[in-house]
């Protein structure tokens, strides 16, 4: 079963200013999904695109389930692309300040990869001109090269259906 809730730019966090998507991604999915369908919570795969991406990561780092496989589309760790969003008010009200003063906060996600890749299989997929390769290569540079799919040019639906495919 594929879920793909809609996280309303909210970098899938509890917001600053708005919603508890987070809470609801974690805590709140799982529960509705156990009790309406019949389910294996036990094997689940979090995977997301852009700010999905950094939705997934912090899921993975910040979340009480274990997830089996987590996966990055054309985005990563949002604190390493700091001054180049800082002016993007979207990430204001989601985390509160500017992201170029969250490194080494708990939304800072590339310190916790490691402890990420001890409880799940960690991988990432993304294109040399997407939005967000700064973070999507950085968090490439942590991960061993067979996890780590880099095509040319944008990433869109199609490619990263492709990916899935591969990688699920």
């Amino acid at each position: 079963m594929v879920v793909m809730p809609d996280l309303k730019l909210s970098c899938g966090l509890d917001m600053v200013h708005g919603l508890r998507f987070h809470t609801m991604l974690v805590t709140e999915l799982p529960l509705f999904l156990k009790a309406h369908f019949s389910v294996d919570l036990t094997s689940q795969v979090i995977a997301g695109a852009k700010e999905g991406a950094y939705a997934a990561l912090y899921a993975a780092a910040h979340g009480k389930q274990n997830y089996e496989q987590v996966i990055a589309l054309s985005g990563g760790d949002l604190t390493e692309e700091g001054s180049l969003i800082d002016s993007d008010l979207r990430f204001y009200h989601a985390f509160g300040e500017k992201v170029s003063a969250l490194k080494g906060s708990g939304y800072d996600i590339g310190i916790r990869i490691q402890e990420i890749q001890e409880r799940s299989k960690l991988y990432a997929a993304y294109g040399m001109e997407d939005g967000y390769c700064h973070c999507a290569a950085g968090l490439g540079r942590k991960l061993p090269s067979q996890q780590v799919d880099i095509l040319e040019g944008t990433l869109d639906w199609d490619e990263w259906y492709h990916i899935l495919q591969k990688r699920i």
